[in-house]
């Protein structure tokens, strides 16, 4: 199976922090500081490309020195990488914290992302370049963090409008979590029609749902079963992979046309929580691909 990622390639600068963290004003030495390659498609191909027979990135990078280490990145992870600099743009950078509460406590995460990145620069011109890429896949994915930019979202809906009429199953990813902090299900539903498998967090397709991004703790059955009332408006043309639970991954929903819902338990709790979410995607696209 061939899957090629359209999406960003950043640099990850991560920690992590107890949850007894000091008051403001102390100096904590946290003795844990890695910088690694992050991004939608970077995260990907670390995680989950060694799980198909083929991976292949496509994603826009800025001209600093931090563009080497991208492409090496991909390359260590058996990626094929079609990369496409934006001149005069240096490539964004994520803080990323993570919680270390114990005791069974959901885990905790902070992303802080630079405002500047090259993803948001991805024109359709520019994806059109790589559309003998896109259609040599068996698995095209991509995601909504081109929404970001009315430029980047032209260059996401060309990406899968190039997909719809080959043999690849395109796939959308609803992010970042919070979208409904800054956009609505009528504006994403352009881009959930020409998708054949949309991924999304039950409380993302929600707060889609309701117009508002709501990040207090929930009842996770009811937001499933509100999930499951939206998914239903879209008839039965496309599989709806959706996660619920404490941390918003405990769970998965599926929904295949002309089939029922099946939900099965991600083992996120005794798991490795980095690349999770990519690792539990590639297990179900190939599930998914496998039964069809």
């Amino acid at each position: 199976m061939k899957v090629v990622y359209l999406g960003s390639a950043k640099i990850d600068i991560e920690t992590a922090i107890p949850s007894n963290f000091p008051t403001l004003g102390d100096v904590y030495e946290l003795g844990h500081i890695k910088v690694a390659v992050g991004g939608t498609a970077g995260g990907f191909a670390e995680s989950a490309g060694h799980l198909f027979e083929e991976f292949e990135a496509i994603a826009a990078i800025g001209d600093d020195r931090w563009s080497d280490e991208i492409e090496a990145h991909l390359r260590r992870h058996s990626a094929r990488a079609h990369l496409h600099t934006i001149e005069g743009t240096p490539n964004a950078t994520v803080l990323v914290v993570r919680s270390q509460d114990g005791g069974g406590a959901p885990s905790r995460r902070l992303l802080v992302s630079s405002l500047v990145s090259p993803h948001r620069h991805l024109t359709a011109d520019i994806v059109r370049e790589y559309a003998d890429v896109i259609h040599s896949a068996d698995v095209f994915i991509t995601d909504t963090y081109f929404l970001q930019s009315l430029t980047a979202t032209e260059g996401l809906r060309a990406a899968l409008e190039i997909a719809r009429p080959s043999a690849a199953v395109s796939v959308l990813d609803l992010l970042p979590h919070s979208l409904p902090d800054t956009h609505t299900l009528a504006q994403v539903e352009p881009l959930i029609e020409l998708a054949d498998v949309i991924v999304s967090e039950a409380r993302t397709l929600v707060g889609l749902g309701a117009g508002r991004w709501d990040p207090a703790p929930q009842d996770q059955e009811d937001l499933i079963a509100r999930a499951r009332e939206i998914v239903h408006r879209y008839g039965d043309s496309s599989t709806w992979i959706i996660r619920y639970g404490a941390s918003h991954i405990e769970n998965t929903a599926v929904k295949q046309p002309g089939r029922d819902w099946i939900e099965y338990c991600s083992l996120y709790r005794h798991a490795d929580k980095r690349g999770y979410g990519d690792k539990l995607l590639a297990s179900d696209l190939r599930a998914f691909i496998k039964s069809d």
